[in-house]
């Protein structure tokens, strides 16, 4: 299982979502943390250009930027904002 780590920026951002949808925020992140390779889950794509480096994971209206850290097996919650905010 992998560890979430989660910026302080992003803790901002979370107390500003409605709370529906932090419950699901929450749910995709442990799902996909608990998987053995949580940069294959099927709602995470692997982000280019600026952004390169980082990946996002949808959540219905919303989207959580990630970085993965492969040797502390550690996804760092970057961002989570709505969909016309997050890039």
């Amino acid at each position: 299982m992998w560890k979430i780590e989660l910026s302080r920026e992003s803790l901002k951002q979370l107390q500003k979502t409605p709370v529906q949808r932090v419950r699901q925020i929450i749910k995709s992140l442990q799902d996909s943390s608990a998987s053995d390779n949580p940069y294959f889950h099927k709602q995470v794509k692997h982000l280019t250009g600026d952004l390169a480096g980082l990946s996002r994971l949808r959540v219905g209206s919303y989207r959580v930027i990630l970085r993965f850290v492969k040797d502390r097996q550690t996804i760092n919650v970057i961002s989570i904002l709505p969909r016309g905010n997050a890039y």
